[in-house]
Formats: C-alpha cells, structure tokens, sequence
C-alpha cells in the first residue's frame, strides 16, 4: 500500500512541476485582423494588438469551412503546415503581417488566432477570447477591359488575340523554382516541409524549404515540347520567349514522367506500356502512341497548348520525328479542355503569371473562344458546330460571372449570376462529365445580381459536373464536385 502512495505522488509531483514550467498565459488575444490584399493568388492578414498586449507570438489557424473549434495545447509547439484539430498552422512566430500559401481564386478561408508565452514544452496559449476573421478571394483578377475591341465574331479574332498576348515580361526559366514554385504552387505540410504535386501523374512530393531539381527528381514540362517549336534549333534556344513561358510550363516528375512523356502528343490511351500512377503511355485507338496524363488536369494542359499556339502562332504539327509519324490531335485538346474546364486553382494560376509576365492565358477566361479557331491552321471559325459548347464554360460577354455556394456541397446549394446585361430568359442544365444531363429548368436572370437555389436530390452521384446557363447568345457554366 505504501508503494502504489508513493507512486501517486511522484506522478502527482511530476504534474505540477510540468504544470509550473509553463510559461504565464497572454492576458490578452489579438484585437482584430484586418486584410491587407485579397487577391485570387495572395491573400495578406493583418494582426492587431492592443496597446497593454504582450506576448512572445501567435498560433494562426486556417481552415477552408466556418467555424474553426481547434484548440492547441499547452505545453506543445507547432509549427507551419502542422495539424491542429479541424484546421491547419500558417504562422506559429511574433510576426503580425501574414501570408499564407496555396490560396486560389473564389474560395471561402476562415482564419483563428491564439497569442502564446514561451516554447517547447513551456508554450502557454490564450484559447480565450479568440481573434477570428473570414473572406472570399475574388473569381477573378482580370481587368475588366483586358480583351476589349477582340470578339470571336471578327474576322480579325486571331490576329487580335495574337497582339493581345504577345510583348510579354519575359521570366526566366531558371527562376521557376523561386518564382513560380516557392511563391505559388507550393503548400505548407508537416514538420515543417513543403509539398508539390506532379500535375501530370498526381505523386506528392515533399522537400524541405528549398525545391532541387535534381535532387528531388522534378522538372518544368514543357506542354508543348520543345522540339516541336519551330526555334528549336535557334542559337541560344533557352534565352528565347517561348522557351521560358510560364503559362506553358507545369511541375511534372523527371526520371518517370518528363523523359517518359518526351515529345509524344498527348491522347487517350488505350493499351497501356508504361505507368506512373495517374499518368500512362501507350497506344490510342488508332495504335499511335501517345501521353496520357491525369484526368484532373487535362483541361489545364490543353489549355497551355492552345495559348501557345495563338502567342507564338504556331500550329499543331502533322508528325513529329523520324519515328513519331502522326502529330498532336487537335480534338483532344479541345475535348479535354471541355471535359475538364477552368477551376479555382487554375484561374488564381492565371492571375498570378498575369501579375509576373502581363499576359494572360485567354482560353481559361473565355474558354468558349477554343471553338472559334482551328488550331490544326490557326484559321478563324466563324460559325462553330453546335456540339462545341456541349460543356463550353464563359462568362456572358466578360459582362458576367457566376459563383457556387457552397462549392463542393451535398447537391444543395445557390447559383449566383452577376450580369450587365438586361433581363432575359437562361436555361439551366447541368451535365456530369460524360455529358449526361441530370439537370435542367428555366430560369429568368436580372440585370445585376440573380440568385437561384437549386436541390438536385439523389440524381447526382458523388463527382464533378458542369452547371450550364445559356440564353440565345452566350454560356456561362462553371463546375461544381458533389461530395456524400
């Protein structure tokens, strides 16, 4: 009996001494945030403190859902990417200027702050009193006369949009790494590492705060490769515009999805003979072989492929090599770009290269315009198949833009439609991504804000799908993921 007393009393002992090394709890939290920029790509905070405040630093969560109930722990320390609770660390030091990373474009984020004494073991949280701020970043940052005077329905599209593009702020291609991946692409992950994700086959690869290339065995793909460009053979090929561009390079996976993609054209395979999970090579249905990348980001290399060839006016190449006898399938492109249209993540992408070269990637803001131009002749479609705006996503006349809310969601949620035109009449559908309509109504839009709360029950199946808004002229679609 003796011993099991005296056992609880050293633990007893142990507890407090643990308990009196922490250091004395913040009187007082952060006053307010504030928000600095708001931006598609960047978001800055602001934290404000009361003048008898004092503290050694602040705890900042973030989670993409209201609400934040996370709670740290006294006595244990976090740092950046770490998870606590239902939300994840993008600041643990005394700075009170923050900017977190991986923000895209029309998206909710919901930030917590909890001033702390001392570290390690001794850390000391204030849970009370919390600071909490809330914001959306806009859909888009592109000015609203950036394509002004261009239309699909002049004979001059092509040129127009060519000018438009053109005399960029030339990158480096050496830069990318700081530039395009420190900056942007990167996202905060445990222990205090970073994370990239190969956009051609899915693989996660985490580094400490600094991306090597040969190290960590990743690359800067050229969508359109470099042999394909007509410079190719140009004397210092490497200085040139086109070799740099960032809107045409992605992160892809060397040794295993670079040098195996090679100067394939891209297509659908059908017999597999090589594969790195989401990404394959191997035959199409007509037995040339070809690249295959993930389904996810399909639309996005079709859509750096197209504005190459409109910046740089090329075409798609009939045959390739000495061994690669057929070319780059033009309706594959315009398949995936359809398929797979412009989401969050790609159009804060597209702002923030804007924000780098001055130019931007038209297809992504207007991906309607991909019908008016055969890219096989670079010649101006006047009058496009109907079937071309099947799964076409636009906003009406850059007058136009439409949100989701919540987005994903369960198959409830709201349609919001802010346009500059008059009052008329739009139909509704909404097709998953075989085409299939599951949805369709009526729908009269104002001029100025609409609001249209749609409930699709049990028709729709967990996945992504495409709500279609089209009147006599225009479309204007935007996709939505139903999640259980």
């Amino acid at each position: 009996m003796r011993k099991h007393v005296l056992t609880w009393f050293i633990l007893i002992h142990i507890a407090q001494i643990c308990h009196a090394q922490l250091a004395p709890e913040p009187s007082l939290n952060v006053d307010s945030i504030s928000i600095v920029s708001n931006k598609t790509f960047r978001v800055i905070l602001q934290l404000h403190l009361d003048t008898a405040n004092s503290c050694d630093g602040y705890l900042i969560l973030r989670k993409s859902a209201p609400n934040i109930i996370a709670t740290p722990v006294d006595g244990k320390t976090y740092k950046r990417g770490d998870i606590v609770g239902d939300a994840q660390v993008i600041s643990s030091d005394s700075n009170t200027i923050i900017a977190p990373n991986n923000i895209q474009s029309n998206t909710a984020y919901y930030f917590a702050v909890f001033a702390f004494n001392g570290n390690g073991t001794s850390i000391n949280y204030n849970s009370t009193n919390i600071a909490k701020k809330s914001l959306i970043t806009p859909s888009s940052m592109a000015a609203s006369d950036y394509y002004k005077g261009i239309s699909p329905y002049n004979n001059s599209f092509i040129s127009d949009l060519h000018r438009k593009l053109t005399n960029h702020r030339q990158q480096s291609y050496y830069t990318y790494a700081n530039q395009m991946v420190h900056k942007f692409i990167a996202r905060d992950t445990v222990n205090n590492k970073r994370a990239i994700t190969c956009d051609y086959s899915g693989e996660i690869k985490m580094y400490d705060s600094i991306l090597n290339w040969t190290n960590d065995n990743f690359s800067r793909e050229h969508t359109y490769p470099k042999s394909w460009m007509p410079s190719y053979n140009t004397h210092n090929f490497e200085l040139l515009p086109e070799y740099s561009d960032y809107h045409s390079l992605l992160l892809t996976n060397q040794s295993q999805v670079n040098a195996v993609r090679s100067n394939y054209p891209l297509g659908e395979v059908k017999t597999i003979s090589e594969e790195y999970l989401s990404a394959k090579l191997g035959a199409n249905e007509s037995g040339n072989i070809v690249y295959e990348p993930r389904g996810e980001i399909k639309g996005n290399v079709a859509r750096a492929i197209m504005y190459q060839l409109i910046r740089y006016k090329w075409t798609l190449p009939d045959s390739i090599s000495y061994n690669i006898a057929y070319g780059q399938e033009q309706k594959i492109l315009k398949q995936w770009h359809f398929d797979d249209p412009p989401d969050n993540k790609e159009i804060a992408r597209n702002d923030y290269i804007d924000s780098l070269q001055g130019n931007r990637n038209p297809f992504i803001d207007n991906p309607n315009w991909a019908c008016y131009i055969d890219f096989d002749s670079l010649k101006h479609i006047l009058f496009p198949p109907t079937n071309c705006y099947l799964t076409a996503i636009n906003t009406i006349d850059n007058k136009s833009n439409i949100s989701i809310s919540p987005n994903p969601n369960n198959g409830k949620f709201e349609l919001k439609i802010t346009d500059n035109k008059t009052t008329c009449a739009v139909r509704i559908k909404i097709v998953n991504m075989n085409r299939l309509m599951v949805y369709e109504e009526g729908f009269i839009l104002e001029q100025g804000n609409s609001r249209k709360e749609i409930l699709l029950g049990n028709n729709c199946k967990p996945g992504s799908y495409i709500v279609n808004l089209s009147d006599n002229e225009s479309v204007i679609c935007s996709k939505i993921v139903i999640i259980q």
